[in-house]
């Protein structure tokens, strides 16, 4: 069974010239990069993600919210249901 690296998770920083994105981790060459939004909870149902990264819930909203929109949508941590 293949094992599968963990997703590569980057951060913004506004700058003077625009946004700077950082990777938390180095990153490996062919790697897929994630990036949380961070909307807010209300309307998430109008913004679906089809990133596939384990971790998702399936909608671009606050990490803050994950847990809310898995009880909402029946998802056990970690779990996206499709």
């Amino acid at each position: 069974m293949a094992t599968r690296a963990p997703a590569v998770r980057i951060r913004s920083i506004p700058s003077h010239c625009g946004l700077w994105f950082y990777a938390l981790r180095r990153i490996r060459p062919g790697e897929e990069l994630t990036y949380n939004y961070s909307h807010e909870l209300e309307g998430y149902q109008g913004r679906p993600c089809h990133c596939g990264a384990p971790d998702c819930v399936g909608y671009m909203v606050a990490e803050e919210f994950f847990e809310t929109v898995r009880r909402r949508q029946g998802q056990r941590s970690g779990k996206l249901r499709r």
